[in-house]
């Protein structure tokens, strides 16, 4: 059973239909942690962000979501909400399962390389998903940072995150980002699940590079 933190019961409440939960199958408001999988923090002047993070309370899995009332003015917050309740359940089902994290900021190419090779050895064992997220530079539209992760056939989780400009200019040479290029293309072309963090935007600016991103899509 997972708790969960609100002043606005009824709110949060509504949605838990969604996801097969009736009010019985959590705690409103615990005064303690004692017995409880996860607890989900709703609204407060902390809770500004809409990725849903889990953090910890302790032993306990802590997952921060927006209030309900934020969806009247941005009604995608609803996704979010739900998103954060989702994963609270998840972890009450499942337990909160400890993940190995290999990553890597600022890589030399050679780590661009294996991270490569390693995705494709992985994806050939499942359908191992690639995440994808971008940062773009809005005022030139120019794609600054790519970052990537799967995870291996170990359950370790293996993440990097490639520069492609620093204060306005070119991180690499010539040379090597046109082989990063070519070898983010080929991963983005591999017919496997991706997972986008901003779909819709991320792949208009790819596409823009002209890079095709061909898969089975789990938007998240």
């Amino acid at each position: 059973m997972f708790g969960i933190d609100t002043y606005d019961v009824d709110g949060i409440a509504k949605f838990l239909p969604q996801l097969g939960l009736g009010r019985h199958k959590v705690v409103f408001n615990p005064r303690n942690l004692d017995g409880l999988t996860c607890l989900v923090q709703v609204g407060g002047h902390a809770v500004k962000t809409n990725h849903c993070y889990v953090q910890r309370e302790g032993s306990i899995p802590v997952i921060q979501v927006l209030d309900p009332a934020t969806c009247r003015a941005e009604p995608i917050n609803r996704f979010w909400i739900h998103t954060g309740i989702a994963k609270a359940k998840y972890i009450d089902e499942h337990g909160d399962q400890e993940t190995q994290l290999w990553t890597s900021i600022r890589p030399e190419l050679a780590e661009i390389r294996a991270f490569a090779d390693n995705y494709f050895s992985a994806a050939s064992w499942r359908d191992a998903p690639l995440s994808v997220d971008l940062e773009v530079d809005m005022s030139t539209f120019e794609i600054t940072v790519i970052g990537l992760a799967f995870e291996e056939p170990e359950k370790s989780i293996r993440a990097i995150s490639i520069p492609l400009l620093t204060e306005g200019q070119n991180y690499w040479s010539e040379a090597d980002e046109t082989e990063i290029w070519l070898l983010i293309a080929k991963m983005l072309a591999n017919p496997k699940p991706k997972v986008f963090q901003n779909f819709i935007f991320d792949t208009m600016h790819l596409r823009r590079v002209g890079i095709e991103t061909k898969a089975r899509f789990m938007i998240r």
